[in-house]
């Protein structure tokens, strides 16, 4: 089931997790991508998700628990594990996997730049931008997708993000050739 009218701490509380690093300057952008259909988040509890030690430990670099953990998720789901920490044109995703229409899944594992959730939508290709949460008692994997918005929105803000550039003078425009 999807989430409906988001707030700053909702969104804050997906991507950040509380790590001040990744929430700098883009949550109300992204807020506004949920809140306007652009962008539509699911939330699935996976404490039921079992990992052994062997399973952890084969994880590539950090997170490893819920590189672990994703990596059982996508077994379940009969999706194709790809990759360890892939760079994708706007960013290097945790865990990059492929759906059973060859249709790209980026896994977040913990805390991840907000803005990664509109970056990672230009890319035609990405269907799904999952983030995974395993700390504590809380086991939370979050599907983010495209909304039925997404073109409508993404056009509104590169070209409001336009204007605000074209509006900026540069010194070099003084120079007359």
């Amino acid at each position: 089931m999807g989430r409906k009218n988001l707030t700053w701490e909702d969104v804050e509380s997906v991507f950040s997790q509380g790590d001040t690093r990744y929430s700098i300057g883009d949550i109300d952008i992204v807020v506004d991508f949920f809140n306007s259909n652009a962008l539509s988040l699911e939330e699935e509890n996976i404490s039921h998700i079992e990992v052994n030690d062997a399973m952890i430990q084969e994880s590539y670099g950090k997170q490893k628990k819920q590189k672990a953990v994703a990596k059982q998720i996508l077994k379940n789901k009969n999706y194709v594990f790809e990759n360890y920490e892939y760079n994708l044109e706007y960013g290097v995703v945790d865990i990059l996997a492929k759906n059973k229409e060859n249709k790209i899944i980026a896994i977040e594992c913990g805390p991840c730049r907000v803005k990664k959730a509109i970056d990672y939508f230009r890319i035609k290709e990405v269907e799904e931008l999952w983030i995974v949460q395993v700390y504590f008692n809380h086991e939370r994997l979050y599907i983010i997708k495209r909304g039925p918005n997404w073109n409508k929105r993404i056009k509104e803000f590169d070209d409001a993000w336009l204007k605000i550039l074209k509006s900026i003078t540069s010194p070099l425009d003084t120079f007359k050739d």
